[in-house]
């Protein structure tokens, strides 16, 4: 798999758990479910190592290996795909409303100065960089959207249809013993899924707080599965300089809208 393909694909995707649960109370509705994990304490800033997986056959992809992760809200991250003796292979920036690609071994820097736009397009307007971040954490985007349904299921878990911009959805199912989601899948106004998350067990951290402990990303349009599987999380006291959108020396920027335009047309083409 090449480094220039593993950055694309980590950008595009950045651009179900346990046994049945007790059945909600009378006074534990699916919205105070969903209230409760609104106001569910995440780690900020927080530093965590992962094991990576992608996979995808229409792209013939299959392979796997280590990354870093650093994220400082609002919307400041920084996602590093590593080589087997630990160096970069790609590295994903942000600084809240631009995005750089760092294609290492490649010398290739591809910069979004409006990223954050870009994204809302694409998503439909469901997500932008710092919900992009958000979601490996657990996090749940519109934080001001309109319920449109909801529903106790059968298991004891809470599921709720947020309603996004353009006629678009979120559909979320929520844990109700700790507010933290068990999947979430964006909706595009046609109906077509634009991006699922899925969780396996949240962990706690540092007494209070929750994070995942694998994160299962699918992007259906080009039959495209990511896993994150954590192996730490750590909260830290002080942020590291590494939110820079800036080209290393000698390296000439490129625009990423245009890189990642041609790729997706490219690609997409091969598949209709």
């Amino acid at each position: 798999m090449s480094v220039v393909r593993v950055g694309l694909i980590c950008t595009a995707v950045l651009t179900g758990c346990g046994g049945a649960l007790p059945a909600l109370s009378t006074s534990q509705t699916p919205e105070t479910v969903l209230e409760q994990a609104r106001a569910r304490p995440s780690p900020d800033p927080v530093q965590a190592r992962y094991h990576l997986k992608i996979r995808s056959k229409p792209m013939e992809l299959a392979g796997s290996t280590g990354g870093a992760l650093i994220f400082d809200r609002p919307g400041q991250g920084h996602l590093a795909v590593l080589g087997p003796l630990g160096a970069p292979l790609v590295t994903l920036t942000s600084d809240g409303t631009g995005l750089a690609v760092d294609l290492v071994r490649d010398r290739r820097h591809l910069l979004g100065l409006d990223a954050e736009t870009v994204m809302r397009e694409v998503t439909g307007g469901i997500v932008g960089i710092d919900d992009l971040f958000g979601i490996l954490i657990g996090d749940i985007p519109l934080d001001e959207a309109r319920i449109k349904s909801q529903v106790e299921r059968e298991d004891g878990t809470a599921q709720l249809v947020l309603q996004g911009p353009r006629k678009s959805t979120l559909m979320v199912i929520l844990n109700p013993e700790t507010g933290t989601p068990i999947s979430m899948v964006a909706i595009g106004k046609a109906g077509r899924r634009l991006l699922v998350a899925e969780y396996e067990p949240f962990v706690a951290h540092d007494g209070d707080q929750w994070v995942p402990s694998v994160v299962h990303v699918e992007v259906p349009q080009l039959e495209l599965t990511v896993d994150l599987r954590f192996k730490w999380w750590k909260t830290l006291d002080a942020v590291p300089d590494v939110f820079s959108l800036d080209a290393p020396d000698g390296v000439r920027s490129e625009s990423l809208e245009e890189v990642m335009g041609a790729w997706s047309r490219n690609l997409l083409g091969g598949l209709r």
